[in-house]
């Protein structure tokens, strides 16, 4: 398996996604903000900002010897921040899946779709900004499904996956203690990920020692692992971008409602060469 030392930037359901935000609406600035808890008050409109094919996937984590392998921290950081408001959805347990039409989207200078969903009250928008830059394909009358999990009680996590009619798999989000949200919730990822430890030593990171995770996974035959804060293309072209702005793990927690976890991944296949 190829080890990528790749290079890494960032819910009204309106719900702020990862630890370290106060209260919903708020944007986290950094992956490393994601390492500290969140708290947050609901709202009658959950909104997520966060600076910050289908399977199954292992949250469990394989243990690996060998602390010199743990690659470099990047010269210019992977990150990716992201705003998803669907008017009157709440943030500590919101479970949709969605057939919607765009009725807007830009996709010049990042990711931004308005949906026209018959299920909500108002149009839902989903946002992406991200480094290296996202530009998926999208344009206005395509038909898109909307996945999107965010549930509590201790901080939010958010998953969100979009799928384009005739396209297939467009964009997948993860921002919480797991990659995958708790039973009873079903969340389908683009490709299977598991998680690799024992490569990086932890370092201190002000509510205990954290160490950096490897993302292990394949696409198109090609075997990859990730650690953040890195971004790649996988699988040849046009391949798979992958953003990994954080995956660590907390041990020894000083600090409470912090999770001793935490993952902030995008996935996309914008199908340009």
């Amino acid at each position: 398996m190829r080890a990528f030392w790749i290079i890494p930037l960032v819910p009204l359901l309106a719900c702020t996604g990862g630890p370290g935000d106060d209260e919903v609406g708020e944007t986290a600035n950094s992956a490393d903000s994601s390492d500290s808890s969140e708290t947050a008050n609901s709202t009658d409109s959950t909104t997520t900002d966060s600076t910050t094919t289908d399977s199954t996937t292992t949250d469990s984590t394989d243990s690996t010897t060998g602390a010199d392998s743990c690659p470099p921290l990047p010269e210019s950081p992977a990150d990716f921040a992201y705003t998803i408001e669907i008017p009157g959805a709440d943030p500590w347990d919101t479970d949709i899946t969605w057939s919607c039409t765009v009725i807007d989207s830009n996709t010049l200078d990042g990711f931004a779709v308005t949906l026209d969903c018959p299920e909500a009250m108002e149009p839902v928008v989903v946002s992406v900004l991200a480094d290296p830059l996202l530009s998926p394909p999208v344009m206005n009358g395509a038909a898109m499904t909307l996945r999107y999990v965010s549930e509590g009680p201790w901080w939010f996590n958010s998953y969100l996956r979009l799928d384009l009619d005739g396209f297939g798999h467009l964009l997948t989000l993860i921002d919480g203690d797991a990659l995958q949200p708790p039973d009873p919730f079903v969340f389908e990822l683009p490709v299977p990920i598991s998680t690799v430890s024992g490569l990086c030593d932890p370092v201190p990171d002000g509510c205990g020692e954290r160490e950096r995770l490897g993302l292990a996974f394949t696409v198109n035959g090609e075997d990859v692992v990730m650690f953040d804060p890195n971004f790649a293309t996988v699988g040849g072209i046009p391949g798979t971008d992958v953003w990994v702005a954080a995956a660590g793990h907390l041990h020894d927690v000083l600090c409470t409602d912090t999770p001793d976890e935490w993952f902030r991944v995008l996935i996309a296949n914008t199908g340009w060469e």
